[in-house]
């Protein structure tokens, strides 16, 4: 068994919650392996889109999530990918937009996978 420090962030500007609870970073949190990372928010009314980052650092994210309402010339679109050495890699959008405004989203069970950008 082995775990890992993670840096989480999720960029909860345009989130229905007080103000306290916006842009979120947890740091130096173990997490091992057959645990399960799960996130809960609720997209205001308002929201263009938001963002969920884990990953060891701000500038080392294994995944960057950003689903997207309309935002950056994408409507109902959720933007995955992972930044590293200083460079973002390779987008991936998948079908499906599971978010809606105003209602509560859960995020779970991360199925984690190493890549390495440029290859």
């Amino acid at each position: 068994m082995f775990s890992i420090d993670v840096f989480l962030s999720l960029c909860l500007s345009l989130l229905s919650l007080p103000l306290s609870l916006q842009g979120v970073v947890v740091k130096n949190m173990s997490f091992k392996v057959g645990q399960t990372l799960t996130i809960t928010g609720v997209p205001n009314s308002e929201a263009a889109h938001f963002v969920i980052n884990v990953g060891n650092s701000e500038d080392d994210l294994a995944l960057h999530m950003n689903p997207r309402f309309d935002a950056h010339g994408d409507t109902r679109a959720v933007v995955c990918n992972s930044y590293h050495g200083g460079k973002w890699c390779e987008e991936h959008r998948e079908g499906g937009f599971p978010f809606n405004q105003g209602e509560e989203f859960k995020v779970r069970n991360y199925t984690v996978c190493v890549c390495v950008c440029g290859v």
